[in-house]
């Protein structure tokens, strides 16, 4: 954090936010009987349904961070993308998520512009695990980690989901 604005945020006004997505798993088959290292694959459906803020986000850690108390009956925006993970026995489409970024309303387009420079980088396979993404207010830019980038990993999608903030 240090150099960026959050250093002239008091600890007090730091929330952690606890993305609550709803998953759902399906069985795809694929294991066969004669091969005792064959194994079933499955698929990972999400249902973003909003979101919890925990004040002291030192003392606890959740999905993201933001540097003020978010509103309740207030909407706000989650970038996540979706992934597939497996091994060499089988793959687990949409079973990776990874959220990415919380916006306010006025930050919505840097959601988008954030979005749309996942996808661009999808493609690119190489050395280099991670994307160069602005920061919510635009002012900055931040590396994600882009775990969709692996071996057996692929990206599926990438989203923005509105949510409002959950008791």
């Amino acid at each position: 954090m240090k150099g960026t604005d959050l250093d002239k945020v008091q600890q007090d006004d730091i929330y952690s936010i606890e993305i609550v997505d709803h998953e759902t798993s399906h069985n795809l088959g694929g294991q066969h009987d004669d091969d005792d290292w064959s194994r079933d694959s499955y698929s990972t459906d999400h249902n973003i349904v909003g979101f919890k803020a925990y004040p002291d986000a030192a003392q606890s850690y959740f999905d993201l961070t933001v540097p003020y108390r978010p509103e309740d009956d207030e909407t706000y925006y989650v970038l996540y993308a979706v992934y597939t993970t497996g091994d060499s026995f089988g793959s687990d489409p949409g079973h990776g998520i990874e959220f990415i970024g919380f916006y306010t309303k006025d930050q919505y387009d840097i959601a988008e512009e954030n979005m749309r420079t996942i996808e661009r980088d999808d493609g690119k396979r190489s050395e280099n695990w991670s994307v160069t993404l602005k920061t919510p207010d635009g002012q900055g830019t931040f590396k994600q980690h882009c775990g969709w980038k692996g071996y057996f990993e692929s990206l599926d999608f990438v989203d923005i989901a509105d949510v409002t903030k959950m008791n």
